[in-house]
């Protein structure tokens, strides 16, 4: 599994994008472009868009756990490309996402 976080404030302004495959026959510097996880803005406090590459409108499930992987925040029914996520409960701190559906995508958002 590979991760790979870029901060680049031409790319995304405030946020990152997050680089995420597991196909295990690809070499360290082959980034599928399909894999990409857009988290905008990161650091937020009230309002957070992901975008994820769905072009087929399949099923993903969000999941937001604290950095002890209890979990915090369901979303259940994302058939979309777009997840527009409110703040909702969540204290200031880093957490953990986890998009899972036909591909699984991983990534973190701070809240400030």
């Amino acid at each position: 599994m590979f991760i790979q976080f870029i901060t680049d404030q031409n790319i995304t302004g405030e946020g990152f994008e997050a680089y995420f495959w597991t196909d295990k026959t690809i070499g360290m510097n082959d980034i599928p472009s399909d894999a990409i996880l857009k988290i905008y803005p990161n650091p937020f406090s009230d309002r957070v868009q992901i975008s994820l590459p769905n072009p087929a409108n399949e099923e993903y499930k969000l999941i937001i756990t604290d950095l002890s992987g209890k979990v915090l925040k369901i979303i259940d029914n994302i058939t979309g490309s777009v997840i527009d996520m409110n703040r909702n409960g969540l204290s200031k701190g880093l957490y953990l996402l986890e998009l899972r559906g036909p591909n699984t995508y991983r990534g973190k958002i701070v809240i400030e």
